[in-house]
């Protein structure tokens, strides 16, 4: 258990929300303190696991299909949006969550359930300008720090649709690498154009699965597959290999052993 829960309870009444949905919704108001983030079409998207909100709301989930079959109920309501970038799942709050935490003034007025707290007897308990707003705060961290700007809770009147491309069916007959019609690297580079990809060194990882399949003498039906994996494992460790945008380019040997022809 790492994070504890702030729920915003006049929200909640707002929008009808159950305990649950509520309580779903504040857990992952957690992510931007500590979620890798990308931007989609102008938007940020934070990175989650369902293993992951399970392991630090337990009370809460229980389990992890438990935290996706919650916030999956939270999107077709509107208040986020899911995708996923292969295996990695990402969120997004949408502009439904714009007033979460925010003071709310007479609030109770157009709230029947909350306007006056009757005894059984008659006389109410107190007026309701006596009863104080406590603003939870747990937003309170900067997000143009975050991997990608904007705002947490963009203002478009409508959703944008994201759409995720399914990888194309790289399978080949059991091969080594260097017989897999990948073993070209123009071939290799084509199958990783996909934003995941965006900013990994893909010529590193070419070598690191032609070197893996030489010296271990590893054969393989889907060489594709297996750099993804080699890329996600590295993604998940934080060792990810990215490209250096401000580094010299590729050396003419460098050229010539992976036959991208000759240079200028």
């Amino acid at each position: 258990m790492t994070y504890s829960l702030n729920i915003d309870q006049e929200f909640a009444i707002i929008n009808d929300l159950s305990l649950t949905q509520v309580s779903t919704l504040a857990a992952f108001m957690t992510l931007p303190i500590w979620s890798n983030t990308i931007a989609i079409d102008g938007y940020v998207w934070y990175q989650y696991s369902d293993e992951r909100m399970a392991e630090d709301f337990p009370l809460l989930f229980g389990i992890p299909k438990r935290c996706y079959k919650n916030i999956s109920e939270l999107a077709e309501m509107g208040f986020v949006q899911l995708t996923k970038l292969g295996r990695v799942k990402y969120v997004r709050f949408t502009s439904r969550c714009a007033g979460w935490n925010k003071r709310k003034e007479q609030i109770r007025t157009n709230s029947p359930k909350t306007d006056q707290m009757q005894s059984e007897n008659g006389p109410e308990i107190g007026p309701k300008t006596d009863r104080p707003i406590i603003d939870y705060n747990i937003n309170n961290t900067d997000i143009n720090n975050k991997a990608a700007d904007g705002d947490l809770f963009p203002k478009e009147t409508g959703f944008v649709p994201v759409t995720v491309v399914r990888p194309k069916r790289t399978a080949e007959p059991l091969c080594l690498f260097e017989n897999s019609r990948y073993a070209e690297y123009n071939e290799f580079e084509k199958q990783f154009t996909s934003p995941e990809f965006n900013d990994v060194d893909i010529v590193y990882y070419y070598h690191a699965v032609a070197d893996w399949s030489a010296q271990k003498g590893k054969k393989m039906k889907d060489w594709i597959a297996t750099a993804r994996n080699f890329i996600r494992s590295d993604m998940e460790k934080g060792k990810l290999h990215r490209k250096n945008p401000a580094g010299p380019g590729l050396s003419a040997d460098a050229i010539e052993y992976l036959g991208l022809g000759t240079t200028v």
